[in-house]
């Protein structure tokens, strides 16, 4: 049986140790000193004994934010990409998640390609779940009103907004989809919402917009034609789609809710992460 060593993360990486060793693996954990791993976990101090363990190393999402260190925010102390790199032998498999160029161009320096498992189209579907939760969960902590009656608007027809608008409509609002492609909307008409092209968005007035599109599509002109009291919350991925200045100078409350799964369903994303690693090691032939 493959052993999975996991190195430092947040709380979905402590959700991925126990789906890992759920399914039967053995399971190293290590950059953990300041949280609680599951039972059936061997945590452990020394970096290079988890990687000299381990037949994979899973990397945390995302590995580093400066290109330097690693992502682990229980870790007693820090530890750098070059002390990890150095001690990956060949024919260790190693994933990680949103990989940056920085941190690509360090491993390939050691002849280490790292596999990212946040690219995965499975991860992305799936990830859309707890993101759509995540996102009504905050509309009813900051909405003064109910769901129920309350006018939403959810820019975008993605995966996120596929998931979102259903549970929107089954709380009773009133949705309004905003999206480009003319087959997006038409998902949107039969889940009973209404819909229009990107350009009219503001034709209406809102309690809440759900932006779930990556690009700008809140500059200051258009959030002069939105009532200030509506709620805003941003969904994609940085840089966003709201201009984060202009609304703050204009009054709106803007909460940004990147990284929703695991905020709020850690275990749940956890286990997405490593169904997927098993889903990529498999295409690769591994036999897990």
């Amino acid at each position: 049986m493959d052993t999975f060593a996991v190195i430092g993360g947040d709380r979905r990486a402590i959700g991925l140790t126990e789906a890992l060793a759920g399914d039967g693996f053995p399971v190293i954990a290590t950059g953990f000193a300041y949280a609680e791993l599951p039972a059936c976990v061997t945590g452990c101090t020394q970096l290079s004994q988890a990687v000299a363990a381990a037949d994979h190393i899973l990397l945390p999402l995302p590995v580093s934010r400066d290109g330097e260190t690693l992502f682990q925010p229980f870790a007693r102390e820090e530890r750098t990409l070059d002390s990890l790199f150095s001690l990956v032998r060949k024919g260790q498999t190693v994933f990680g998640g949103l990989l940056s160029p920085a941190v690509t161009e360090k491993a390939a320096a050691y002849g280490i390609e790292i596999l990212d498992y946040f690219a995965e189209e499975e991860l992305a579907v799936r990830n859309a779940v707890p993101t759509a939760e995540g996102a009504l969960q905050i509309a009813m902590e900051e909405l003064p009103i109910t769901l129920a009656d309350s006018r939403c608007l959810v820019t975008g027809g993605g995966r996120i907004a596929r998931e979102l608008y259903p549970r929107l409509k089954a709380l009773h609002a009133h949705v309004t989809v905003a999206a480009r492609r003319p087959e997006q909307r038409a998902y949107a008409q039969n889940a009973g919402c209404c819909t229009c092209d990107l350009s009219r968005m503001c034709d209406n007035d809102y309690d809440v917009v759900f932006n779930t599109v990556p690009s700008l599509l809140f500059p200051d002109t258009v959030l002069s034609a939105i009532r200030p009291k509506t709620l805003l919350i941003e969904l994609a991925s940085e840089p966003g789609g709201i201009d984060k200045q202009a609304a703050a100078r204009r009054g709106f409350r803007l909460i940004a809710a990147g990284g929703l799964p695991g905020r709020v369903a850690p275990q749940s994303a956890g286990r997405i992460i490593g169904d997927t690693v098993l889903s990529m090691l498999r295409k690769r032939g591994h036999s897990v």
